[in-house]
Parts: structure tokens; C-alpha cells; sequence
């Protein structure tokens, strides 16, 4: 296990990029540690198999916790597919379906350009 340090910040304290990263990076490494010793690893909620076919199934959004307690959520706007074809396999054939987690980057913030949504940026 990693040592457990939380960011102790003071009045007047003059703080950089590193600090903010300190900060979040103890967030999500003490919800990870949460996840992964209080939860089970699987599904938290949705992510239901539907038939849509004679070889079509989809997959509803939803949540999961991976064996690391890292969450894997599958938004309605998720590049993940929605409908899956199974036309090479013949009917009654078991499969397993599996996620897997991806972090994705955000879009970074931009200090001085205009944002739509905040013009006045």
C-alpha cells in the first residue's frame, strides 16, 4: 500500500500546478482504495444485455467497478457500441462480454481563450 498523504494547504500559501495534481491525485486514490476493499468488483448498476435480434444484442449504459476499484461508466453518448452483431456465430452460441476501463483526458483548460459557453473568458 502506498503512504497516504493529504495536501495541507495554509492561509497565504502560494500554490502551483503540482499542488492541485497532489490534491486530486489523493481524491482519487482514496476512492479507489474505498472502491476496491469495501466493494466487490462487477456491474453497480445498468450495463443490461438485450436481445435486439436473431444475432443482435445491446448493451444498456451503466457502471462498474473493475478488481483495481477503478470505475468504468458507460455514458448514453459513450463511443462504446451500442448494438453488437453476432452474424458469425451460430444461433445458441455462449459468449462473454466484457468492458474494460480507458481513462480519457478532458479537454484542457485553456487560461485566456474563449470558451462558447463563456464568452466572457
Amino acid at each position: 500500500m502506498t503512504d497516504i498523504q493529504r495536501p495541507n494547504y495554509f492561509t497565504a500559501q502560494f500554490l502551483v500546478e503540482k499542488d492541485f495534481n497532489d490534491e486530486q491525485a489523493y481524491h482519487r486514490d482514496m476512492r479507489l482504495r474505498h472502491n476496491r476493499l469495501l466493494h466487490n468488483w462487477g456491474v453497480v448498476a445498468g450495463l443490461e444485455v438485450t436481445k435486439t435480434g436473431d444475432k443482435k444484442i445491446a448493451v444498456s449504459e451503466g457502471m462498474a467497478i473493475d478488481k483495481d476499484g477503478r470505475e468504468i461508466i458507460v455514458l448514453p453518448n459513450s463511443l462504446v457500441p451500442k448494438t453488437i452483431n453476432l452474424d458469425g456465430l451460430p444461433l445458441n452460441t455462449t459468449i462473454e462480454i466484457t468492458i474494460i476501463y480507458q481513462e480519457i483526458q478532458d479537454k484542457p483548460y485553456l487560461v485566456g481563450k474563449a470558451y462558447p459557453e463563456f464568452p466572457d473568458r
